[in-house]
């Protein structure tokens, strides 16, 4: 160690990301956050925080994963976030220039595809235990 240094200048460990096998489930939007991921775009991602509800044989009874979506002032039709905000709606499609607010998510539990994350941003193969769970897409909403 170098004189003067001390533990807290270290790099703290973050939070393990959790795996769970691939597939559907249930889950419960707990609450998102918008967040600009590219400093130089501006692109903004929208993370929904869901608590995924995990089998019976599974001793840690639920985990709490993201949905990332692309955000935009005027999404598309076929984009994601449409598609999926019009599941959180019930299926009622937005009138021309309503705002499609991302509260519309919060609370309501969906029927969810857990995807597991294999390559990196630059898509290099991300290594065993370095992997990890995200929900890949909100398939309908849970009745």
């Amino acid at each position: 160690s170098c004189e003067g240094e001390t533990e807290a200048a270290w790099p703290q460990a973050p939070e393990i990301r959790p795996q769970v096998p691939a597939g559907e489930y249930r889950a419960r939007v707990l609450t998102y956050d918008l967040f600009s991921h590219y400093r130089f775009t501006g692109d903004l991602k929208l993370h929904l925080h869901l608590k995924v509800l995990l089998g019976d044989d599974d001793p840690r009874g639920h985990v709490v994963l993201t949905r990332f979506l692309n955000y935009y002032e005027k999404p598309g039709s076929g984009s994601d976030y449409y598609k999926e905000w019009v599941k959180a709606n019930g299926g009622i499609l937005p009138s021309r220039r309503d705002r499609m607010s991302p509260a519309v998510f919060r609370g309501k539990t969906f029927a969810v595809r857990v995807v597991t994350v294999k390559n990196d941003r630059d898509r290099d193969p991300i290594e065993g235990e370095l992997r990890y769970s995200k929900v890949g897409k909100l398939l309908r909403l849970w009745r």
